[in-house]
């Protein structure tokens, strides 16, 4: 990331632990044989996260390189 406000890089980094705990609660479903619909609900959550995550490090990134 960029020089950005620790702020802001403190909040990503908030943000990529909570996308592990998601990942983390979807291996242990799957460990744990639950059903399909809860795997997959949890797996697009995951997704959804990264994908915000994403979008937030494209923030605070993007502007270092247009500048």
């Amino acid at each position: 990331m960029s020089a950005r406000a620790p702020a802001d890089r403190s909040a990503a980094v908030r943000h990529a632990q909570r996308v592990g705990g998601q990942v983390a609660a979807l291996a242990g479903m799957l460990a744990a044989d639950r059903p399909f619909p809860e795997i997959a609900q949890q797996v697009l959550a995951a997704r959804g996260s990264l994908d915000s995550l994403l979008g937030r490090l494209i923030e605070y990134v993007l502007p270092h390189f247009v500048a």
